[in-house]
């Protein structure tokens, strides 16, 4: 292989994700969205907290993510739960 071949090589790698790459993802997404529904179900804020130490343990991206998906959860909540139209009356 000469040197022409292995930039190539290297410039495709980087480009598109490997396989491994997108089993990596799935696999987060998938334990993201478990500890999103488990951390749902506790109502108990701290609790819910101890929870997500536990389950997230010292990956601090896992836990931004999920966080942030409760954050929008709680906003989706509370935007169908308060009536925010004119009845007209």
């Amino acid at each position: 292989m000469n040197s022409d071949q292995i930039a190539d090589l290297a410039t495709a790698e980087t480009a598109a994700p490997s396989f491994k790459d997108n089993l990596s993802r799935q696999i987060s997404r998938e334990r993201c969205d478990k500890i999103f529904y488990v951390a749902l179900k506790l109502k108990n804020p701290a609790k819910r907290k101890r929870f997500l130490e536990r389950a997230c343990a010292r990956d601090a991206q896992l836990r931004s993510a999920v966080e942030e998906h409760l954050a929008i959860y709680a906003e989706a909540d509370r935007f169908f739960r308060e009536p925010n139209f004119d009845s007209g009356t």
